[in-house]
């Protein structure tokens, strides 16, 4: 867990039993919420578990977790009506439903969960976590409450960095205090040094395929740093990797190859 999160989770007064979790830079809060949620429902229901076990191994009748397989493209409906089903069950105790990730969950899934959302007390809990919050449907949104973290400051990133043992230059730490979700990357450090040299040798195809897409939106970073100084040359740059950065994101897009090439024009 992210030392700002941490800072987060301590300024929160109070989690009301439907609220959605959500970061102003769209990072994955899961391993944050899962932390505060087992704290509660070691408090509350009893449970405890071990620093390093996963939520997945929480067996309790009072105790729900939708996530989406991994061979699936979002929560399956059949998962959203048994967890309906779950919350509808009589206790004495608090219950918790837990979706990790709401983006993953399709409109006819929340529809599932409105009408019991609306009209279940305050013993039963339903948190949401979401890299997206424009991904959850406003009918959800007006009834939870949105439990917001904020991005890391200057001095906190370059404290994470200094702890890592990562050398780092003033533009790089630009870089990542406005794209602060790319340290949710553990090998980031290693990557934005591979950057520089890349960038210093104009050897685009030495970096690896999968990252690709970062380095686009870093070399992005450094065009737009460049304007005033270099205002034609960095205008060209940046028409070229803002294309690039929109090609990446079509199913049928250029070949990698092509792709790496008019990358080098840029370098």
């Amino acid at each position: 867990m992210f030392n700002w999160h941490k800072t987060s989770i301590q300024s929160i007064k109070n989690i009301k039993p439907k609220s959605i979790f959500f970061s102003v830079y769209g990072g994955n809060l899961s391993p944050t919420v899962e932390e505060l949620l087992k704290s509660t429902l070691s408090s509350e229901l009893g449970i405890s578990m071990d620093e390093n076990r996963s939520i997945s191994e929480i067996a309790s009748p009072n105790f729900f977790l939708l996530s989406k397989p991994e061979d699936k493209k979002s929560i399956p409906i059949e998962d959203i009506r048994a967890a309906k089903d779950f919350l509808q069950l009589k206790t004495n105790k608090k219950k918790y439903l837990y979706i990790d990730e709401g983006m993953d969950i399709r409109l006819d899934g929340y529809n599932a969960l409105l009408k019991i959302a609306e009209e279940s007390d305050e013993s039963v809990n339903i948190w949401i976590t979401t890299s997206s919050l424009s991904s959850i449907p406003i009918t959800i949104l007006s009834r939870f409450q949105k439990v917001k973290f904020r991005g890391p400051t200057v001095e906190e990133i370059e404290s994470f960095l200094q702890e890592k043992g990562v050398e780092y230059s003033k533009s790089s730490l630009r870089f990542i205090l406005k794209n602060p979700k790319v340290l949710e990357n553990e090998n980031f450090p290693e990557l934005l040094k591979n950057f520089n040299n890349l960038v210093s040798e104009r050897n685009i195809f030495k970096v690896e395929n999968k990252d690709i897409s970062l380095l686009v939106d870093y070399l992005i970073f450094l065009s737009k740093e460049d304007l005033p100084e270099k205002l034609k040359e960095s205008h060209k740059k940046l028409d070229i990797l803002l294309d690039v950065k929109k090609s990446l994101s079509l199913p049928n897009n250029l070949s990698l190859d092509v792709i790496k090439l008019r990358i080098s024009s840029c370098l």
